[in-house]
């Protein structure tokens, strides 16, 4: 989308924000038992999935780490390649080392993290996409389907030919939400468009060693299937860039997941469905600060701005931002629901034409025209 188009959404995200909000008080000052509850100083970590140089969601949440650095002034550190069985060891180190601040950015660490808020009182743990709270734990989300929905839009707005294709790994409740929101989102900006899938399979959850090259295995032939069927519009709902490269291969187009930006496609790019968690994790850290801080179960969306799209390039269609704009501010005042019509009933499902998956390591996939 333009810089207009962005600095327009960032307006309508913060009068809506502001407009729900009365005067409110200054929180009341902790008493001598919550200061000494909370620490004079914060040092915070992060736990990430993936590798920072090759994973989109790495990325996001690294990006989001440097910028509350930045505003906070404390130090920071960060762990990348974190597998489910070797977070407590890491996490275990970096308290070792000072820590009291522990972010832990993907669900499986979920269990270790639970035991060892209850382990270590005096350190502060934030779960990604957890269940439970504790004096010391909280855990936090984000409805990013709203930025898929989005996303959805200028998928239908932007397609030349009717036919978009998605890619995804097997989708569970919470990634199966974002694939149904872009759907919804086609549907209302083009009902009339095709749609192709390809499931991939999630490899980098079955051996870290092995994640970016089953990328490129997986992902590459599996673009290619969907060009080969007809697809000029591609939006991966996985974690790698390689769709985006292969689209732009073919003069078709892509959209992203997780962080703004595909440098490696930019002939390609139209945008992506993005988290912003900087602002979150700074608030986070300042209540730590002050002394302020409440365990909290927390999910926001574009209302909170923890989710989002990026800013539509030159790419898209011409009139997709102010069509995405319009929406973006109806998802927010509550005038437009992702997955029901003006009457409160269910949108009809879109039909999706499921295409085998390649197998890995091949380049037995079609090749597009």
């Amino acid at each position: 989308m333009k810089k207009a188009f962005a600095i327009a959404l960032c307006l309508v995200v913060v009068t809506a924000f502001l407009g729900g909000c009365g005067k409110q008080e200054p929180p009341p000052a902790p008493s001598s038992s919550e200061e000494a509850r909370f620490p004079k100083t914060v040092k915070a970590s992060f736990i990430y999935p993936g590798e920072v140089a090759k994973s989109n969601f790495a990325l996001s949440q690294d990006q989001a780490r440097q910028l509350m650095e930045q505003e906070t002034g404390i130090e920071t550190q960060y762990a990348e390649n974190v597998s489910a069985d070797a977070c407590e060891n890491i996490i275990r180190g970096q308290i070792a080392d000072g820590c009291n601040a522990i972010f832990a950015t993907d669900a499986v660490y979920a269990d270790t993290v639970a035991r060892l808020a209850a382990a270590f009182p005096k350190v502060f743990f934030f779960q990604f996409e957890g269940e439970k709270t504790a004096d010391n734990l909280t855990s936090y989300g984000g409805r990013l389907e709203e930025g898929w929905f989005l996303a959805g839009m200028v998928a239908g707005l932007t397609t030349k030919n009717g036919h978009i294709g998605y890619l995804a790994p097997v989708p569970d409740a919470k990634r199966q939400n974002y694939i149904d929101a872009f759907l919804a989102g086609i549907q209302l900006a083009n009902a009339a468009a095709q749609v192709s899938a390809v499931t991939v399979s999630d490899v980098w959850r079955q051996g870290q060693s092995e994640v970016y090259l089953a990328h490129e295995l997986v992902y590459k032939p599996n673009t290619q299937t969907l060009l080969a069927a007809g697809c000029d519009v591609i939006a991966t709902f996985g974690d790698s860039f390689y769709p985006a490269v292969e689209a732009q291969a073919k003069g078709a187009k892509a959209i992203g997941c997780h962080v703004p930006g595909d440098i490696n496609a930019p002939d390609a790019y139209l945008t992506a469905a993005i988290w912003r968690w900087s602002g979150y994790y700074t608030r986070q850290i300042l209540s730590l600060m002050d002394g302020t801080f409440v365990p909290e179960r927390f999910e926001g969306g574009l209302a909170e701005e923890v989710v989002g799209l990026d800013v539509l390039t030159e790419n898209c269609a011409p009139h997709a931002a102010t069509q995405v704009e319009a929406a973006a501010s109806a998802v927010i005042s509550g005038q437009l629901a992702l997955f029901t019509d003006a009457d409160g009933k269910p949108r009809p499902p879109m039909e999706v034409e499921m295409l085998p998956e390649a197998e890995p390591g091949t380049e037995n996939a079609p090749t597009p025209a």
